[in-house]
C-alpha cells in the first residue's frame, strides 16, 4: 500500500472521493457537491510537517485520504488535530481506513499532536467502529445539530490521546513516502 503526501494534481481526485460521500448523508455535512477550486485554501492549509494531507494509492490511483487540521484555531489548542478519512466507495471495507488511521494515530508525536478528535455523525456506525478500534473514545455528544434532508442528526466527538513517539516512523516501510 503506497500512502505519500498528497500533491497538487490530487486534488481532483481528493475532491471526486469526498463528493462520492455527500450523497449518503453518513460522512459529511455538505448537502452538494463542493469544486476543486472551493478547496483550494484548505489544501494549502496542509503542510506535511505539521498538518499533513495524506493520500493512499492502488493501482497508481488515489483512493483514499487522510487529513489533519488544526482545531479550533486558537493557540492554546496547537498540540490537537481534528482528522478527517475518506475512501473511494470502490475500496471501502479493505483496511484502508484502518491503515490511514493507524499510521495518524503513531506519527502523531512526531507533528508535535498530542491529542486526535474525529466528529462523526451518530448514525455513521462503520466510522465509529473504525475509530473504536484505534482507542479514540467519546469525548463529546450533540444531539440534532445537524439536519440531512429534513432529518436531525446527532454529531459525536470523539478523541484520543497519544503517546509519546514510536518506532512507527515516516519511511517507505510503514507505507508512507
Amino acid at each position: 500500500m503506497n500512502v505519500r503526501h498528497a500533491r497538487a494534481n490530487d486534488l481532483s481526485a481528493i475532491v471526486g472521493i469526498y463528493n462520492a460521500a455527500i450523497p449518503g448523508r453518513m460522512a459529511t455535512a455538505d448537502v452538494s457537491p463542493v469544486s476543486v477550486e472551493s478547496r483550494y485554501a484548505w489544501f494549502s492549509g496542509h503542510v506535511p510537517e505539521r498538518y499533513p494531507l495524506w493520500v493512499t494509492e492502488r493501482d497508481e490511483r488515489v483512493v483514499g485520504w487522510l487529513s489533519f487540521r488544526p482545531f479550533y484555531g486558537r493557540p492554546a489548542y496547537a498540540a490537537t488535530a481534528e482528522l478527517a478519512i475518506y475512501i473511494d466507495p470502490e475500496y471501502q471495507g479493505q483496511g484502508l481506513g484502518r491503515f490511514l488511521l493507524d499510521l495518524a494515530v503513531a506519527n502523531g508525536p512526531m507533528l508535535q499532536l498530542k491529542t486526535l478528535l474525529a466528529f462523526v455523525f451518530a448514525h455513521n456506525l462503520a466510522s465509529l467502529g473504525l475509530f473504536e478500534q484505534a482507542k479514540f473514545q467519546e469525548w463529546g455528544y450533540l444531539p440534532r445539530i445537524a439536519q440531512l434532508d429534513g432529518v436531525e442528526r446527532d454529531l459525536m466527538i470523539l478523541g484520543h490521546r497519544l503517546e509519546s513517539p514510536s518506532s512507527f516512523l515516516p519511511s517507505s516501510q510503514s507505507g508512507l513516502v
